[in-house]
């Protein structure tokens, strides 16, 4: 497969985006026929369950305008009679007969009319909501042997039946992080003040990749604000000359800054590559990519000039040489590389042409909202668009009760997560030294063994299982030991969270009445607590019978 036929927008716009939307139109539609739903049946049935609902609604409505009407009669009596009790003129015999009788119809009324009406409606309310429930659940039934055919990598398999050169992993194994390490000098390993949450880890012709998402702990300061409102007594001279004491008021606000435990969550796509095993560059958004005018003209020329200067400064110790293609260089800034050659190796006339239309193209993709490193063997892109993606997404599941709204609901997921993985990978795609692929000779995965990421990572994903219970923060995940035996592996994980203590500083503030005044400002101190559990985790087809786990995750048996 040629993935260099087209530049990687238009390939997206012309073939990919419609290619992925018919193989999950296909999966989906397998999936149906697999599980034995009735289309016709579920489509009646949704019918009926449509009609109960707005019979609902319409009854509920009915309910409403009489229960209206009722409050209103009410008050209307009410009002009446207030009326006739403040003012002596209307307390005639005559006019406190016309209210009484009024007011002796208007209880007739809701007696025999209002209120009989309103159970009747309450009543068939309370019957079509038993009526609605027990047809939905019908429904749900029915259509449960759908979602069987789901799972963590449906997504990853139909990627990799439009973009055949993309092979998913079912799970980061150690396998994987392994060939990281060895053949890239890249380390997945984190840091104890952060939890890889979710990876997404597979090859690209057979070169290694994986997408993560990290949970990153720092401290920060937080500002706590309270207010005490004073009142005091102050001589002023009025219009008159005369004087005189008022009374006056003043809110006094007093502040105080405390340390605080900050989370930040970010997204990354890692890709090994030995094509350029010495260079080193990194980039950042442009402002000028995507744009036109007048302005955008002038700063495209005054980013020439001065990338031209840069490029002739003999004095640098940089060796920077300016392309000919001007437009790739302003967008792609790319001026600190340090090995023109192998830069060059890379970033050829067709993937520098590749680049400029990936970065000024914002209708089939994101334009550029990227940033890139190259640090040697290892390629790291980190996007806006995949910062707003979910890594960890569990298989696909809808409450819907109609068959065609839950497959356009899957296909529009489905199509916004192949697009942002999609447009991750493009920058990479579009270099056609990374489309040949790898000699895999001797680097062959001969198992597939759980690895520390991928229990941290589940543990995350089902943390009220193991955090602290005093925690009322995030908490990070860390694996503080770890056994792998044939087919899974034992580990102790550590949850750290932090505890909150509620406390009082009084913030002494002087007042307009001459004054010093105790402000309280309450502030939570947050306190560092722990958790350590132990782990069992087996692949699904190495499981033994007698375990019983705690949850599913990525083909995994944790417990």
């Amino acid at each position: 497969m040629d993935l260099l036929a087209y530049d990687p927008a238009s390939g997206y716009a012309r073939l990919y985006k419609d290619q992925f939307a018919q193989e999950a139109g296909a999966f989906f539609d397998a999936a149906v026929s697999g599980g034995k739903v009735d289309p016709e049946l579920n489509a009646q049935l949704a019918a009926q369950l449509r009609k109960l609902r707005e019979r609902k609604e319409h009854c509920s409505g009915k309910r409403g305008w009489w229960i209206f009407l009722l409050v209103l009669v009410i008050l209307l009596i009410a009002l009446w009679g207030i009326c006739i009790v403040c003012n002596a003129e209307l307390r005639s015999p005559a006019h406190l007969g016309v209210f009484f009788i009024a007011g002796a119809a208007c209880c007739v009324w809701i007696c025999k009319q209002m209120i009989p009406a309103i159970k009747k409606l309450a009543a068939q309310e309370a019957l079509l909501q038993a009526q609605i429930d027990e047809l939905y659940t019908r429904i749900r039934e029915l259509l449960s042997p759908l979602f069987d055919f789901f799972d963590w990598n449906t997504l990853a398999k139909l990627i990799s039946k439009v973009l055949p050169p993309l092979q998913f992993d079912d799970f980061l194994s150690l396998e994987r992080i392994a060939d990281f390490r060895d053949n890239f000098g890249f380390s997945l390993e984190d840091e104890p003040e952060s939890t890889l949450t979710n990876a997404q880890s597979g090859t690209f012709y057979g070169y290694p990749f994986v997408l993560t998402e990290d949970l990153d702990f720092a401290w920060g300061e937080k500002v706590w604000t309270n207010s005490l409102t004073i009142t005091y007594r102050e001589r002023i001279t009025n219009a008159e000359g005369k004087s005189e004491w008022v009374t006056r008021s003043q809110v006094l606000t007093a502040s105080i800054t405390r340390p605080c435990p900050e989370f930040t969550r970010t997204r990354n796509f890692f890709f090994g590559h030995d094509a350029a095993p010495d260079l080193v560059f990194s980039r950042t958004p442009s402002s000028l990519s995507g744009g036109s005018g007048f302005l955008n003209k002038l700063g495209k020329k005054y980013r020439i000039r001065q990338l031209r200067k840069f490029s002739q400064d003999l004095t640098d110790e940089s060796q920077y040489t300016m392309m000919s293609n001007h437009e790739f260089e302003l967008l792609f800034r790319s001026e600190n590389r340090n090995d023109e050659v192998a830069f060059r190796l890379l970033y050829t006339p067709l993937a520098q042409e590749y680049m400029v239309k990936l970065l000024n193209d914002g209708t089939a993709g994101f334009g550029d909202d990227f940033s890139y490193a190259q640090n040697c063997c290892v390629t790291r892109v980190c996007s806006e668009h995949l910062n707003a993606t979910d890594l960890g997404t569990p298989p696909f599941y809808s409450d819907d009760f109609d068959l065609r709204e839950i497959k356009s609901f899957f296909l529009e997921y489905s199509a916004a997560f192949f697009r942002s993985f999609y447009f991750t990978l493009a920058p990479v795609m579009l270099i056609p030294a990374y489309n040949e692929p790898r000699n895999t000779h001797g680097t062959e995965e001969t198992s597939r063994t759980i690895s520390p990421s991928e229990i941290e990572g589940a543990a995350y994903y089902r943390s009220e299982l193991f955090r602290p219970a005093e925690s009322i923060t995030e908490n990070i995940f860390n694996v503080v030991s770890f056994i792998p035996f044939p087919g899974g592996a034992d580990a102790v994980v550590e949850s750290i969270g932090f505890a909150g203590v509620e406390h009082t500083e009084y913030v002494s503030c002087y007042g307009r009445d001459g004054g010093y005044h105790n402000v309280p400002v309450p502030w939570i101190e947050y306190v560092p607590v722990s958790r350590k559990s132990s782990l069992r985790a087996y692949l699904e087809e190495s499981c033994p019978q007698d375990f019983k786990p705690l949850f599913r995750r990525r083909g995994i048996l944790f417990g």
